[in-house]
């Protein structure tokens, strides 16, 4: 059976943009669902949207971040180190840096989401990719096979580029000992994911310095750049230093996209523009447009001077 997988292709973003994008499609796959499973409905004098006439499709979101640190559900709890507190703090409330070399100001946002994982950063030259599917829907994918074959494009895309790359029993994507290069974190619900997975091809890995990343101790970030540089590399240094253009980056994106829909079974990739899914939204009154960045997830500046202070009252934390 043809199948498509819809792309939706940000720009440089802020989180909280890319984030409502991801929530209406998200919950469009759960009305769905919830609608599919309901074989009768009680009267209501309430208006209600629409129903959707037909499954939705699978969607996939590639995005760059403003620079933006983000911690897994499993630390909604959990206070920055004091040093990134006192960064965060100091930052503007939003960077509208618009390429790797410009992030350079170390200006960052903060936000506690529901993916799994822990702390880990987004920046821009990080290529951040988010598939919202049903995974009942494509083989019966469980959940440690689909976060495989996340994996698995990552590799065959960084072997377009001649750059090493592996899994081990830690989750995320490998470019030597002790050296990551892709990150994951999914979120389902009724087996709809959302967040997954992030490549550092030209990053400003100096941010991850701030962190324990995916909390994993002795553990160094690297990126497609990086591994380009090492002496005796055979890594293609031409593509990967062209990431900083327009073309490079769709090339990187589209390689990335192809492999996902390659494992999903899709045929096809199709092209969708962020005013079809806003129109999405209001047509079933799904997702969380109208959410502010706090109530997304995002800590505001006033709040993280108050994690600083309260980070210096405790002792100063974890340097």
């Amino acid at each position: 059976m043809s199948r498509a997988l819809h792309h939706l292709r940000l720009p440089v973003v802020d989180y909280a943009e890319a984030s409502k994008l991801q929530s209406i499609l998200f919950h469009l796959h759960l009305l769905w669902k919830s609608q599919s499973s309901k074989t009768s409905s009680s009267p209501s004098s309430s208006p209600k949207p629409p129903l959707i006439p037909s499954k939705p499709p699978p969607y996939i979101i590639t995005a760059q971040f403003n620079p933006i640190y983000t911690y897994g559900r499993r630390e909604k709890s959990t206070p920055p180190p004091s040093s990134l507190a006192k960064l965060l703090s100091s930052s503007s409330s939003s960077s509208s840096s618009s390429s790797a070399s410009s992030s350079s100001s170390h200006t960052a946002q903060l936000a506690y989401t529901p993916r799994g994982g822990k702390v880990t950063f987004h920046g821009p030259g990080q290529l951040v990719t988010y598939p919202i599917i049903d995974l009942k829907s494509h083989s019966n994918l469980s959940p440690k096979c689909y976060i495989r074959q996340l994996e698995t494009a990552i590799i065959k895309t960084l072997s377009d580029y001649t750059v090493p790359a592996f899994t081990t029993e830690e989750p995320g994507v490998w470019s030597g000992k002790d050296r990551k290069i892709a990150s994951v974190g999914v979120n389902l619900r009724r087996y709809v994911s959302s967040h997954g997975i992030a490549l550092n091809a030209n990053v400003d890995l100096s941010y991850f310095d701030n962190i324990v990343a995916c909390g994993l101790e002795g553990v160094t970030m690297s990126s497609m750049r990086r591994e380009a540089e090492k002496e005796g590399s055979e890594a293609d240094s031409a593509a990967i230093m062209v990431l900083d253009g327009k073309d490079g980056w769709m090339k990187l994106e589209d390689k990335v996209v192809g492999y996902i829909a390659d494992g999903l079974g899709c045929d096809r990739v199709e092209n969708v523009e962020a005013e079809e899914v806003w129109a999405l939204g209001e047509k079933y009154d799904v997702g969380i447009k109208d959410e502010t960045a706090e109530e997304i997830g995002v800590v505001s500046k006033e709040k993280f001077r108050q994690m600083a202070v309260d980070a210096e009252a405790a002792g100063g934390g974890r340097g």
